[in-house]
């Protein structure tokens, strides 16, 4: 592991949300009840991130995921609930009180194509946050050349456009841009999903290398559980806009509580070829529900395996069992 969780008790949490919620108008569309539904994206969403340790946040595409992301790093505002960073809550703050408090909180974009300027070379892309530290151009150059060694390009980088890179140096960029004010939290929103896979465990080896000289701390967001066992302390499984299951990496992937996890984790394919063709595969039912029309009760339960009457009718908590492991359902793995 990159952290001492062991300890995490006895550390004061770098982020703290609680209870985040972020909600959608419907759109213009037509209900008989009277008015478009209210898209709920994330809800009531609550967990702590600390120092040097590293967050994965997985789940099946549209959970919510980015939402929360970009709802933490106030990219757009959370509808409710509270984000506490730097002993504030930025979840309160305008964007003029946020400003100050940007450069301790970055953010590294899936598409590392969409997210750089093309029409900006290397340095200027990297050295364009450096401008809120009001730096001369010589210690400007300086910090850029020293970004650039760090995500392992070479000086001559600097003089290129994103196009002349491949994807993997598109994004070693976007984690140089994001590293370069030194922040204490960079959220990674699927930082490697778009690049093939020999280029994804360099990305990844280099983010474990840069968290170990900086004691940074990382919130992971990802659909691909292979690739953040490899990086994560840490594991939030996210369904419908709600953490399910929250737990460290290894008890979560040994012993998952709730049956969404167990799913998910039955997806990933085995290095063993004779393990993989023995092990049961859970092949979940049905569609994911509407957000804008959550089921009643657990969210999960209509396409649940051990759904019983109760599941329908009452929410569960997000409860911490007797290992510290987090899960929100009322039959949990193991129980029967």
């Amino acid at each position: 592991m990159n952290g001492p969780l062991n300890q995490a008790a006895d550390r004061a949490p770098l982020l703290q949300v609680r209870g985040l919620v972020k909600e959608f108008p419907g759109g213009g569309g037509f209900s008989f009840g009277g008015g478009a539904r209210t898209i709920q994206a994330v809800s009531d969403v609550s967990f702590d991130l600390f120092r040097g340790e590293t967050l994965g946040l997985v789940g099946e595409s549209g959970c919510g995921k980015s939402t929360l992301a970009r709802s933490i790093a106030r990219l757009t505002r959370p509808t409710g609930g509270s984000v506490w960073f730097k002993e504030r809550d930025i979840a309160k703050l305008t964007q003029a009180e946020m400003r100050p408090l940007r450069k301790n909180l970055q953010f590294v974009f899936q598409n590392p194509q969409a997210s750089l300027h093309p029409s900006m070379r290397a340095h200027d892309i990297v050295a364009e946050p450096l401008r809120l530290l009001n730096l001369t151009r010589k210690e400007v150059d300086r910090r850029v050349a020293e970004l650039l060694e760090q995500v392992n390009l070479a000086p001559e980088h600097a003089s290129r456009y994103p196009h002349e890179f491949s994807g993997g140096q598109r994004q070693r960029i976007g984690i140089a841009r994001a590293l370069a004010v030194k922040p204490d939290l960079i959220i990674l929103d699927e930082p490697v999903s778009a690049l093939d896979v020999s280029i994804q465990a360099g990305i990844l080896n280099l983010l474990k290398e840069i968290q170990k000289s900086t004691g940074i701390a990382y919130l992971f967001i990802s659909h691909d559980l292979s690739v953040v066992r490899h990086l994560c302390d840490r594991v939030a499984v996210m369904y419908l806009g709600k953490i399910v299951e929250l737990a460290e990496r290894d008890v979560l992937y040994e012993s998952p509580r709730h049956p969404y996890t167990k799913s998910l984790l039955s997806a990933v394919p085995l290095h063993d070829p004779k393990l993989e063709k023995m092990r049961e595969r859970i092949v979940l039912k049905g569609d994911v529900p509407s957000p804008a029309a959550p089921p009643a009760g657990c969210r999960f339960h209509t396409r649940c395996f051990r759904r019983e009457a109760l599941c329908s009718m009452e929410e569960p908590a997000l409860v911490a069992g007797s290992t510290g492991q987090k899960y929100a359902c009322h039959y949990p793995l193991g129980d029967r």
